[in-house]
């Protein structure tokens, strides 16, 4: 276990988005970033599915995409298998949807890489703190509320 306010040692995650080179870049960004990580990336949500099913992340990067339905459905699915999922979404309503089926929180695509890393940061430590109470979920009901300041656009705040 890492020590406060440092990142999980080892945390299993998932991108998914369908755009190749926003996939090849957010995976990237994560690896970097995050050391130790193993990051996974996928491109359609019914790949998603059975990666989550077969490697079991504990946290996914999920973009809502022009088909909100089918990103929404894997949200759904993700959060009810225990997989922390945090929104990338084009506008503050696509989060509120997406914290609707289940995701822990969103950030705007115009917030940049560093708002979208202390996103997963924060919900990392989420995870091991969990983990470290011995609580059998991946999240805690306390931890599903949707984090609001990040989803408002930028002209908002």
């Amino acid at each position: 276990m890492s020590q406060a306010g440092a990142e999980p040692d080892r945390l299993s995650v998932l991108v998914v988005d369908g755009d190749r080179r926003v996939r090849a870049g957010l995976t990237r960004l994560m690896s970097a970033a995050c050391r130790g990580w193993e990051v996974r990336a996928s491109a359609e949500p019914a790949t998603a599915a059975a990666l989550v099913a077969e490697a079991a992340p504990q946290l996914a990067v999920v973009n809502i995409a022009e088909d909100q339905h089918a990103s929404l459905d894997l949200i759904r699915c993700m959060s009810s298998r225990g997989v922390a999922v945090v929104a990338l979404c084009d506008m503050s309503g696509h989060g509120l949807a997406a914290a609707a089926c289940g995701a822990v929180t969103a950030v705007t695509k115009d917030s940049g890489a560093d708002a979208l890393l202390t996103a997963v940061r924060d919900v990392a430590e989420r995870i091991e703190r969990v983990a470290a109470e011995g609580q059998s979920s991946a999240m805690s009901a306390s931890t599903s509320q949707l984090s609001t300041s990040r989803v408002i656009p930028r002209e908002i705040r």
